[in-house]
């Protein structure tokens, strides 16, 4: 009951901030259209990637120490401040290949790479500080927090969206705000520690043995990540290359809108994590099957209504420029499917340590990705990005479904077809 209790909290939420960030999406896709925000996401979609890099997955390393009990949270706390800034800092280096040598929307090079500069502090600290949150299993303040920040930047566009001044800088508005994000966080997780457990309040860095435990983890988990992350979005470079930036902003909008899709999913998966990594395997083992089918069906419902509607439905939410995201959406089911069932099995297998499973699966779904892009986007145009990353992503969960379905001698059958069962689980999960 526990872990229905946290999944519960943190969809609720998390939701509302995807809700907030939704809003925020809507709002720049219909001022800046599928040529402008295509480019807006394509330069943030760079910076997440040095982001990664830079980052090492040290949240991934602290979540299972900081979860079981083997570092103090403070102490990672005070470590991540250091690490941000200094990380961030080096970052300048790599501006040169990242920013851009033309803009499509009205903004100075000065201008974006100190913008860019906060953008990578402000994330670096938002990610650290909300895996700490994570690990002590506290969903509701960070989630609330960063609700908070972006629907002021939502209501602050409403209210001065067409104003020169906010137009002309809105991309520097847009990724200081991270940056006031990221401080807010630590902040007041600093504070939140600080009143609920007893601590030598002198700054302190975790001990050379602990931080060798993070970075050993983490660096596994930063594997599997960069891998990650390809896969999702690697044919951004390809779809930017062989077409325009209108074809690029709608396949980035689409890409956006599975990744709201998938929220449930990823958080079922952040929740399930501290769970298994605590040693409660085996309430998590029993649930894993319904987590996946209750996942596939509820998914599938949504993609079947967005797939009957979304001719009408997209442009009338972002805009006439962006009438391709309809057929791009349905082309990209099978693999929204794929993605939603995956994440309660990699987060099992992170929990466990062995997120070399995840890795061989993310490898071989790379390949595929990588190698039908670069044949069928040149033949196909953007259409063939969406056909090859189902075929991916689905390639992806097969494999892992099958590493888990022999490790427990039970079949593929159990994963797909929801029952009476999960309807009882379901409503029992609802219940207060």
């Amino acid at each position: 009951m526990q872990l229905q209790r946290q999944i519960i909290q943190h969809v609720f939420w998390r939701g509302l901030y995807f809700v907030s960030l939704f809003a925020l999406n809507i709002l720049i896709s219909r001022r800046f259209k599928a040529d402008g925000s295509g480019w807006i996401y394509y330069f943030i979609n760079n910076l997440s990637f040095l982001i990664l890099i830079v980052s090492l997955s040290l949240e991934s390393g602290a979540a299972y120490y900081v979860s079981n009990g083997r570092i103090a949270p403070i102490r990672m706390g005070i470590f991540f401040l250091v690490w941000s800034l200094g990380v961030a800092l080096l970052s300048l280096a790599f501006m040169q290949w990242l920013i851009p040598a033309s803009f499509t929307i009205h903004i100075s090079r000065k201008e974006l790479v100190i913008g860019s500069l906060c953008y990578i502090f402000g994330v670096l600290l938002s990610t650290y500080f909300v895996a700490l949150f994570f690990a002590d299993r506290v969903f509701r303040l960070p989630n609330l927090l960063l609700l908070f920040l972006n629907s002021f930047l939502v209501l602050l566009f409403l209210a001065y969206g067409n104003q020169s001044f906010v137009l002309d800088h809105f991309m520097t508005i847009y990724l200081v705000s991270f940056l006031l994000q990221g401080v807010l966080l630590s902040v007041v997780y600093f504070f939140h520690r600080q009143l609920i457990v007893k601590w030598d309040l002198q700054p302190r860095f975790p001990r050379w043995m602990e931080l060798n435990m993070v970075f050993r983890y983490s660096l596994m988990a930063l594997a599997g990540n960069i891998l990650f992350f390809l896969i999702c979005r690697v044919d951004y470079w390809f779809v930017k290359k062989f077409c325009s930036y209108t074809d690029l902003g709608n396949y980035i909008q689409v890409s956006k809108l599975v990744q709201i899709l998938i929220l449930v999913p990823s958080i079922v998966a952040t929740t399930i994590f501290p769970f298994v990594a605590g040693g409660q395997k085996e309430e998590v083992n029993k649930a894993m099957k319904m987590m996946t089918r209750c996942l596939l069906s509820s998914i599938g419902i949504i993609c079947i209504l967005l797939a009957v509607f979304g001719y009408w439905t997209f442009p009338f939410i972002f805009g006439r420029s962006f009438m391709q995201m309809d057929i791009l959406f349905i082309l990209l089911i099978p693999g929204i499917l794929a993605l939603s069932a995956h994440y309660p099995l990699t987060a099992y297998y992170a929990g466990k340590k062995r997120m070399i499973v995840n890795i061989k699966g993310t490898v071989l779904a790379l390949l595929i990705i990588v190698a039908g892009d670069i044949i069928f986007i040149p033949l196909a145009g953007v259409k063939a990005a969406p056909i090859v990353s189902s075929i991916g992503y689905t390639s992806y969960f097969i494999y892992v479904l099958f590493v888990f379905s022999k490790e427990y001698q039970t079949s593929f059958k159990g994963f797909f077809m929801m029952n009476r069962s999960d309807i009882r689980w379901i409503k029992k999960m609802m219940s207060p």
